[in-house]
């Protein structure tokens, strides 16, 4: 997401948000096997990779999701914060069938990303953004709650206008605390899931060229 972080930072307005489609390919490397991958990586690209901490707020609700079956529409709401704004945060609707993913995208203050996390229905049901309306009337009828809190190192490698390759390392997660917030920045400083390996996505809008293929090892699409 490093390239659509960047096009929200320019836009002007606050309420505005901007919608991405696209597919996106998920793989796990070693970080021996990335260390070579980025290399490469950054040779195929005119400027050098993005380097941001992220930190997620993911927002589920009762019922249950089946993931397993690629013919169904799964849908999630992230707060996320960046180390590159402290007094910001982005909200991400994000809805997937399969490898195609559909992502809204809206820049929100600190205060809005508050208001979502301490359950403020009233408040958000009364937005004049419709992303955020959204989120307040389905927090209301399905309760949807934060859940849980994922922090990681992303690098993200533009290759051009249509293909994003972001690599993700030193996740960790925890359970979301209702009573403290702020406590949430501890998860950071928690050992990674597995210290060991980086989460490589790449996001692409129609196909993937061969070389690029060969660099991930991923077939050709």
């Amino acid at each position: 997401m490093g390239s659509r972080m960047a096009e929200l930072r320019n836009t002007k307005k606050k309420g505005e948000d901007i919608a991405f489609c696209h597919n996106r390919i998920s793989k796990y490397i070693n970080k021996n096997e990335y260390s070579d991958l980025r290399k490469k990586l950054c040779g195929a690209i005119e400027e050098g990779a993005e380097r941001y901490k992220i930190k997620d707020i993911v927002l589920r609700g009762s019922a249950k999701k089946d993931l397993g079956r690629s013919s169904v529409l799964n849908e999630k709401y992230i707060v996320r914060f960046s180390d590159s704004d402290k007094n910001k945060a982005f909200l991400i609707k994000e809805s997937a069938m399969g490898n195609k993913i559909k992502e809204v995208i809206e820049h929100i203050s600190y205060e809005t990303a508050m208001r979502i996390v301490e359950n403020s229905t009233k408040w958000l049901c009364s937005s004049t953004s419709p992303l955020i309306r959204e989120l307040g009337v389905k927090m209301t009828t399905e309760r949807l709650r934060p859940d849980a809190v994922i922090s990681y190192d992303r690098e993200s490698f533009k290759i051009d206008n249509r293909i994003n390759v972001t690599a993700d390392s030193c996740i960790t997660l925890c359970e979301y605390d209702a009573g403290n917030f702020e406590l949430c920045s501890d998860c950071a400083e928690k050992d990674p899931v597995d210290g060991s390996i980086c989460l490589l996505q790449i996001n692409y809008e129609r196909i993937i060229p061969e070389y690029l293929a060969w660099l991930i090892g991923i077939k050709s699409r």
